[in-house]
C-alpha cells in the first residue's frame, strides 16, 4: 500500500508524517490532516467523510463498527493510498494483549493452511493437538476469569448528588433534588465485549473441526488419535462456557 501525504496526531501528540504502521490503544482519537475537503476515507471497509477543512478525526472506541477491535485496521483514501493501525486493547496490559495475539495467529495459521481447507496452497497443517498448548490454555483462562468489558449507559438509581452528574434536570429531577430521595439515571456501566469473546469462539470452534478432521486420517487406536480426541474434547469443554456458549 502506497503511503499518503497525510499529517497523523495520535491523543495529544505532535502531528507528524504518516510512515506506516501506527500503534493505538482502542479509546485513543486519530486527527488525519492535509486531505482534499469530502473526500470519502475508507476506515476497516467503512466510508466515511472527510469535513470542510481537510480534516478527519477518528477513535475506534466510539464508532459502533469497531468498538473492541484489536489488531490491524486499515485506513484509505480514495487514491488508494492509507496505511494501517495496530490497535491494541486498553483492558489488558501490552505485554499480555502481544502473547495472546501471538497465540491466535499460530492457531489460525493452522487452521487456515490445513489441506482440507477452503485454501488455494496446499500445505500440512499443524497438529491440532500442538496448536492447543499450555500457553494457548492459560491465555483463554485469563481472558474468560476477566473477559474483555466496554463501558455502556444503563439505566439505574442513583443518589440525588450523584444524579447531578450524569442526567439533565428535569421536572422531576428538581423535585427528587428538593426531597432528597434517588432519582433514575444513566450511568455507565461496564458490559461484557461480545464481539471479541465471538472471536475467540469462532477461533476454538475452527480448532475443533481441524482436530476431527485430522483425527478422521489417523490410524484407528494410535497415540495421534487419542491426543487429537483429547483436543476435541477438551476445547468442546471451554466451548460450553457460559461467555462462550451460543444463546439458544
Amino acid at each position: 500500500m502506497r503511503l499518503p501525504d497525510w499529517h497523523v496526531q495520535i491523543g495529544h501528540d505532535r502531528p507528524r508524517q504518516v510512515t506506516g504502521l501506527i500503534s493505538v490503544e482502542e479509546g485513543t482519537r486519530i486527527r488525519l490532516s492535509g486531505l482534499d475537503a469530502g473526500e470519502a476515507i475508507s476506515v476497516g471497509g467503512v466510508s466515511m467523510a472527510v469535513d470542510e477543512r481537510g480534516v478527519f478525526e477518528f477513535a475506534p472506541s466510539d464508532h459502533d463498527d469497531f468498538r473492541c477491535h484489536v489488531g490491524l485496521l486499515s485506513i484509505t483514501g480514495q487514491d488508494g493510498s492509507g496505511f494501517e493501525l495496530d490497535i491494541r486493547p486498553g483492558k489488558l496490559s501490552v505485554e499480555r494483549y502481544e502473547l495472546l495475539r501471538q497465540d491466535l495467529q499460530e492457531m489460525w495459521a493452522g487452521i487456515v493452511l490445513d489441506p482440507s481447507g477452503t485454501t488455494s496452497t496446499a500445505a500440512m497443517a499443524n497438529p491440532a493437538d500442538q496448536l492447543w498448548d499450555d500457553r494457548t490454555r492459560s491465555a483463554l483462562e485469563s481472558l474468560l476469569a476477566v473477559p474483555p468489558t466496554q463501558l455502556r449507559p444503563l439505566p439505574t438509581v442513583v443518589p440525588i448528588d450523584r444524579a447531578r452528574q450524569l442526567t439533565t434536570p428535569t421536572a422531576a429531577f428538581v423535585e427528587a433534588m428538593r426531597s432528597g430521595r434517588p432519582v433514575g439515571a444513566l450511568a455507565p456501566a461496564p458490559v461484557v465485549c461480545t464481539r471479541e469473546l465471538g472471536f475467540v469462539r469462532d477461533s476454538l470452534e475452527r480448532l475443533r473441526a481441524l482436530s476431527l478432521r485430522q483425527r478422521a486420517v489417523a490410524a484407528t487406536g494410535s497415540p495421534v488419535a487419542h491426543r487429537l480426541e483429547q483436543t476435541a474434547a477438551s476445547v468442546g469443554r471451554y466451548l460450553e462456557h457460559p461467555l462462550l456458549r451460543v444463546p439458544r
